[in-house]
């Protein structure tokens, strides 16, 4: 069936592809079995900036005892790249009454695993017309239980280049990496050049568990960074940006902590709006 119409559900209109589902269930109440293949061929956006648009595969393949689903399955169509999954999940089957459940005590073991070119995959991702390339590799895992999940891994990104359409800003050799040995995982090292002589660096950490549910904290310093390269201007800053993000409201009494000195702004040759 095409994926078109769920597509436009989530938020995708211009998502393209066939989908093929097969699933089988047999056993009793207290001893279920259950099968599922997906398989989904020629997936793309319409509106690539591409001639030719990427189009990506996925298969999936899992099992289901009445306790645990478990999943593996892999990305295709990526010009030599790899994406793959593999792990399982708790789904717990009541007999009385009747129902299906994901028990917050539940066992997690989640691996992902792929290496390749962003650019490869810039035209499935919510760019607009933003432009990114570089190159990424991950090892990363989920375990711990559903209420209480830990990750561990190392996600790179290497040589990477960004530029942002809107504001004209670049990132040149950026380098970032994300380890961890259960939580948190930690932003190692982060650094990248603009178009012209500013730097950037930043460092943090993001943690899945936590008394207030997953946390992330993340400081940068730029330098002479430039943040705007438009024709009618071009916008340098230097300082230091802080960001945390909790999942519950943070109090007025507690502002986010930024702190940013221009040092070069917009033309001052500017004519008022009645000699137009």
């Amino acid at each position: 069936m095409s994926i078109a119409s769920g597509g436009r559900l989530v938020g995708y209109p211009n998502l393209q592809g066939n989908l093929n589902i097969a699933a089988t269930l047999g056993g009793t109440l207290r001893a279920p079995q259950g099968h599922l293949a997906l398989e989904a061929r020629g997936i793309s956006l319409a509106s690539s900036k591409s001639a030719q648009p990427p189009t990506l595969g996925l298969g999936v393949d899992g099992n289901w005892n009445g306790r645990n689903l478990g999943l593996k399955g892999q990305v295709t169509g990526l010009k030599g790249d790899t994406i793959s999954f593999a792990g399982s999940a708790p789904l717990l089957l009541t007999p009385s009454p009747l129902g299906i459940s994901v028990p917050p005590q539940g066992q997690l073991s989640l691996q992902l695993q792929g290496s390749g070119q962003l650019e490869h995959l810039a035209d499935l991702l919510p760019l607009g017309e933003d432009r990114v390339s570089g190159r990424f590799a991950a090892d990363l895992a989920v375990g711990g239980t559903v209420v209480a999940p830990a990750a561990n891994g190392r996600l790179r990104l290497s040589d990477v280049r960004y530029e942002n359409f809107a504001t004209g800003t670049v990132l040149t050799n950026m380098q970032a990496e994300l380890v961890g040995d259960r939580d948190p995982l930690h932003v190692n090292v982060v650094s990248a050049a603009d178009s012209a002589k500013g730097s950037l660096s930043a460092q943090g950490y993001v943690a899945l568990r936590g008394a207030a549910g997953p946390t992330a904290d993340l400081s940068a310093k730029l330098a002479n960074f430039r943040v705007a390269a438009r024709d009618e201007a071009v916008a340098t800053a230097s300082g230091t940006v802080s960001e945390s993000l909790v999942r519950r409201p943070r109090p007025r009494s507690a502002p986010r902590s930024r702190s940013i000195t221009p040092t070069s702004a917009f033309p001052k040759v500017c004519r008022p709006m009645s000699s137009y």
